[in-house]
């Protein structure tokens, strides 16, 4: 097995990140995001906020599949099929980043609130979520998992979807968490796809 992965392909193979680096990542997730969604900025900005959401769920259990196969199988026997599942997963995140992303400038739009604040709380979730897995790791302890912030950000979009009627200020909160952790597995699928695999 690989020295530089382990077979669970724990988010703590990523390093914590300074805020600006963070953001690019981001903005980068969601302009990769145009090849899994096939839209354009200006067609989606004319979607509600809800419609929006509603075709970043149905993308979810692709997402889920990808997760859990990588997940499983990261850290062994690094093959082409791997690699495939690990194309596959950077670019299904960055379709959800990027309708969910679209989602809260929409709604920011509609209700008008600033989105410089939800932005930044994107990358302060993201970078609190690696902080706290190498903390664990370094202490012994459980670090969180792909799956589980892949449960996390489903949480958080159905949290979203579920506000977007009666609770307009909780929509942006529960959105920015889920691309937060959603940016998470786009960048675990950029790293391991970078990462060569060794010789057996």
């Amino acid at each position: 097995m690989p020295s530089s992965m382990n077979r669970e392909a724990p988010l703590t193979l990523l390093p914590p990140t300074p805020a600006l680096e963070l953001t690019a990542i981001h903005r980068h997730a969601v302009c990769y995001g145009a090849n899994y969604t096939r839209g354009r900025r200006e067609t989606e900005q004319q979607a509600s906020s809800l419609k929006l959401l509603t075709l970043a769920m149905c993308r979810l259990p692709d997402l889920a599949l990808s997760t859990c196969v990588v997940q499983a199988l990261g850290g062994s026997e690094r093959d082409e099929r791997l690699e495939e599942i690990v194309a596959q997963l950077k670019l299904e995140a960055a379709g959800a980043i990027r309708l969910c992303q679209r989602a809260l400038e929409v709604h920011a739009r509609n209700v008008g609130y600033d989105l410089q604040e939800w932005s930044m709380s994107i990358v302060e979730t993201t970078s609190a979520v690696l902080h706290m897995s190498h903390n664990a790791r370094a202490n012994g302890e459980p670090c969180s998992t792909p799956l589980g912030e892949l449960r996390e950000a489903t949480r958080a979009i159905c949290q979203a979807l579920a506000a977007c009627e009666n609770d307009r200020m909780a929509v942006p909160e529960h959105l920015s968490e889920a691309i937060g952790r959603l940016l998470l597995l786009f960048m675990l699928a950029s790293k391991l796809r970078s990462t060569p695999s060794e010789p057996g």
